[in-house]
């Protein structure tokens, strides 16, 4: 206990910092370095490219930290280390319920009408998942697989949506596609940057829970707890999350399933440490996915969901891989 208490002070230590100089390299270098005497004009003000720059981390940030958070939610209650809002299809069916608020123009009518939209996508999305999971088997692997039926449906209504929408509504429906953090509406960034850590609050309220959830649905009675309305609420919450970062920054994949898996690596497998870390650890991973797609080609900036959709595939591939090996194992 000592060892694994002093190995997860000794990752936080390293964290923090590791933290600090992602978010101070985010900060000055990109497209061009920014050295920090060029930071104000000659008023005091910040220069619109310093200006950009913290949005984009500040969104960065909030949209990484939700979708880590979310990861850790959906894996503790499928009880599956594989579950996460991309292979759910939860983000593919907030990206199409976003996308259809630009089709019928309720987004230019009210800028809260894109996560709205986004919210009721993603809890559909997330509601077929689980009725298709449960007329199978209803385990881990058929809700997987539930969530891979879910996401191309939505990839392919969203192409023909693009194929019938005018120049402005595809040009929208691309960025959503792609996963971008650049063009990120300041009064939806606003909004978003106080609702999400409500919300995982609120999580974090629900992890003691999560941690009898991932025991099995006899333990949790035994703890006090209804699994099916723990697992509702925190399904719930989840894909409130998810929704907002796809309402604020399109489709990024597999935030949910890079961080938390890192995180259990360090020893940390009790919710109610996990749940924040991955938060916090979600955002600073997704400001240095920007920070590389911002840096690799300066000319035409890489989208930040291709890089964190280039990593997580490759670890997904290699998790299913070993599932596969230990079952073979036994």
């Amino acid at each position: 206990m000592k060892r694994l208490a002093g190995r997860q002070l000794l990752f936080l230590l390293f964290f923090l910092l590791l933290a600090l100089l992602v978010i101070l390299a985010a900060l000055f270098c990109g497209s061009s370095f920014v050295p920090y005497g060029e930071f104000f004009d000659g008023n005091g003000a910040l220069v619109p490219l310093v200006r950009a720059r913290m949005s984009r981390i500040l969104t960065s940030f909030v949209v990484g930290g939700s979708l880590a958070l979310a990861g850790c939610a959906y894996q503790a209650v499928l009880r599956n280390p594989l579950a996460e809002p991309f292979i759910l299809g939860v983000s593919g069916g907030s990206a199409l319920g976003a996308a259809l608020s630009f089709i019928t123009g309720a987004a230019v009518s009210s800028i809260y009408a894109i996560p709205a939209f986004a919210a009721l996508g993603g809890l559909c999305a997330v509601s077929f998942v689980l009725l298709l999971g449960m007329l199978n088997k209803g385990d881990s692997t058929s809700l997987l697989l539930s969530g891979v039926v879910a996401g191309t449906i939505s990839s392919s209504c969203l192409m023909c949506l693009v194929t019938i929408a005018g120049t402005q509504e595809m040009c929208s429906m691309t960025w959503f596609l792609l996963g971008d953090l650049a063009a990120t509406d300041p009064l939806l960034l606003r909004f978003f940057a106080v609702f999400a850590p409500c919300v995982a609050f609120l999580l974090w309220l629900l992890s003691p829970k999560a941690n009898a959830l991932a025991l099995g649905d006899d333990y949790a009675w035994s703890m006090g707890s209804d699994p099916k309305k723990t697992s509702c609420a925190l399904i719930f919450l989840a894909s409130l999350l998810t929704a907002g970062s796809v309402a604020l920054s399109g489709i990024i994949g597999f935030v949910g399933l890079i961080v938390p898996h890192i995180l259990r690596k360090c020893g940390y497998s009790d919710n109610r440490k996990l749940f924040p870390l991955s938060f916090f650890a979600g955002g600073v991973f997704l400001i240095f996915c920007d920070l590389v797609s911002r840096s690799v080609f300066p000319e035409r900036e890489v989208p930040s969901g291709v890089i964190t959709s280039l990593l997580g595939g490759a670890l997904f591939l290699w998790l299913l891989h070993g599932r596969n090996r230990e079952r073979r194992g036994k």
